[in-house]
């Protein structure tokens, strides 16, 4: 129970921020400097996605599969947790950002093989198994690892993820993996 406590009061020191669900501006910050942006980013701002499809395995999804995609809940399943940081991750690629997650992205990858996301497919992992892949590839897009995370943004996005608590969240560790604490949709989880 007392490790459950210390995780509560880890998450409560976070402050609620203002957000924004803009769909698009004018470009893109990593067009101008070598930086990385979140899943949560590339998920409210399709307007700036440099490409029209991406390729999960050996599946190619269009930008409206892939944004259907995005707009799926983990829900345990972690090829969907897998998706969304293995988009994002190619997302900043293609913008731009030093690619310092390569063999992260041919792992992801190969994971996932012929299995097609949800909403567009049925596929399913275990969370256990993409684990520390997401976590590379998370560490990756929120500018841990590689460049860092691009400057001057604006507002943050309202999405689970993001680092911050928005209205209707109960914390955000800036990530969307189970079993930390915080889950993919930033609800607490009892650590026992």
């Amino acid at each position: 129970m007392s490790k459950f406590i210390g995780i509560v009061a880890c998450f409560v020191s976070i402050s609620l921020m203002a957000c924004t669900e803009d769909s698009g501006s004018a470009q893109s910050p990593i067009d101008s400097s070598d930086c990385t942006l979140t899943q949560g980013y590339w998920k409210s701002h399709p307007k700036e996605w440099p490409v029209d499809t991406l390729t999960l395995g050996s599946v190619t999804y269009t930008k409206s599969q892939a944004l259907a995609v995005f707009d799926q809940t983990v829900d345990s399943n972690g090829l969907i947790s897998l998706a969304h940081q293995l988009m994002a991750s190619k997302l900043n690629v293609a913008a731009g950002s030093t690619n310092t997650v390569s063999a992260e992205i041919a792992a992801a990858d190969a994971k996932i093989g012929t299995l097609v996301v949800p909403s567009v497919g049925a596929g399913r992992l275990t969370t256990t198994a993409t684990r520390s892949l997401v976590q590379a590839l998370d560490q990756y897009n929120i500018g841990k690892t590689g460049p860092e995370h691009c400057a001057g943004v604006g507002a943050p996005e309202c999405s689970c993820g993001d680092g911050a608590i928005h209205t209707g969240e109960q914390c955000d560790d800036g990530n969307n993996i189970d079993g930390d604490g915080c889950s993919s949709l930033c609800r607490l989880e009892v650590i026992l």
